[in-house]
């Protein structure tokens, strides 16, 4: 009896890990459209296919700068791990006149980079994200 509990907690213990976040580099940098005007609002989202369940995140400042962050499961660290990735650019919300709520954006979906982004394993890495259409 004492072995399959003992197996059972090397069980348990092994799956533990699949949270833990990989080592994250500091990372950020500008959303701007094709006129070199940058994005004012909204955010950004890096996937990459070597783990699905991390999430690379960062919201846009009114400048159109982000700074990155890592989520996976209930763990958070600022930058973002070294890896290739596909960025999704999500506009801001606006504001709905008939009630004052904000509402995603009408009419323009989230927009995916035809590019994909090489992050490195170095500090400070600054990014400059433009958007393959005008406003």
């Amino acid at each position: 009896m004492s072995r399959i509990l003992l197996g059972a907690l090397v069980l348990v213990a092994a799956g533990c890990g699949g949270g833990a976040l990989p080592r994250t580099f500091p990372a950020g940098g500008k959303v701007i459209h094709k006129n070199g005007k940058p994005l004012t609002g909204g955010s950004v989202e890096f996937t990459t296919v070597a783990d699905p369940l991390l999430r690379v995140v960062g919201t846009i400042g009114s400048d159109g700068t982000f700074t990155l962050s890592t989520v996976k499961d209930n763990a958070k660290a600022d930058g973002a791990p070294a890896g290739e990735y596909r960025v999704m650019v999500q506009p801001p919300l606006v504001n709905d006149p008939r009630g004052g709520l904000q509402a995603a954006h009408k009419g323009v979906p989230a927009i995916t980079l035809p590019q994909m982004v090489r992050l490195e394993e170095k500090e400070n890495t600054n990014l400059k994200l433009t958007l393959p259409a005008g406003p």
